[in-house]
């Protein structure tokens, strides 16, 4: 049912029917809010996700010793576990857990990465970059990064299928504790006897392979890729 209504401008009297009237009202409100300031309301952004790493800080990576394209550091953490000084061998395995979060020796921006299962690292189950060592160097507490060389490694097995591993990734890399035979993978690890359990047979190296001790960060590019076998 339809209603009318009397509107009365001075002398002039108008009659509108109520469907008109609030058809007319809903115009001028609409015109109303279309040109209302939205200054006031609240501006939603895009927020990063609270895994993203922060922009790399070259200060990350301290002075050392040494020449060549990949720094080694002994952890800040290296003394509570009992070790002082490491010789980090010739043919050492280091592999990469992902982009680098702070400063080389801090366990703190790495635990995460380092001590996880590759399986379970951020990384899933992708290719990762790894290199080896060239050259033995010697870390202490008092001096715990040290400058040596490291090649590119291939080894499908183990995911590590990149002949060139480049410097502008900022990869942190962590040892691993494969150890290497004449080109081979020994089926031996760093820190382990033959039974898979942890043993100090081999050592400050063992140990701080086996507690997450080693980390590493390229100078240049690693390339010239030494490609392992099984053995």
């Amino acid at each position: 049912m339809t209603f009318g209504i009397r509107l009365y401008l001075g002398d002039l009297v108008v009659f509108m029917s109520t469907r008109l009237l609030i058809g007319l009202l809903t115009v001028v409100t609409s015109g109303c809010n279309g040109g209302e300031d939205t200054s006031s309301k609240a501006v939603i952004t895009a927020k990063a996700p609270a895994d993203t790493p922060p922009p790399f800080d070259p200060k990350w990576i301290p002075p050392a010793k040494g020449q060549g394209n990949f720094e080694i550091c002994l952890s800040d953490e290296a003394a509570e576990n009992g070790i002082k000084k490491v010789t980090v061998p010739k043919n050492l395995i280091f592999q990469s857990w992902g982009q680098m979060t702070g400063i080389l020796m801090d366990s703190k921006a790495h635990d995460l990465r380092v001590m996880g299962a590759p399986t379970t690292s951020p990384l899933g189950a992708e290719t990762t970059y790894a290199v080896i060592t060239t050259a033995q160097v010697v870390l202490t507490v008092k001096e715990p990064c040290q400058i040596t060389t490291a090649r590119s490694v291939i080894h499908p097995g183990f995911r590590w299928t990149h002949e060139l591993v480049p410097v502008s990734k900022h990869q942190n890399f962590a040892a691993e504790s494969a150890k290497i035979s004449n080109g081979k993978t020994s089926g031996k690890q760093w820190g382990y006897d033959e039974n898979g359990l942890a043993t100090a047979k081999d050592g400050p190296i063992g140990d701080a392979i086996q507690f997450g001790l080693l980390n590493g960060a390229l100078l240049e590019d690693a390339v010239d890729p030494v490609i392992l076998a099984d053995e």
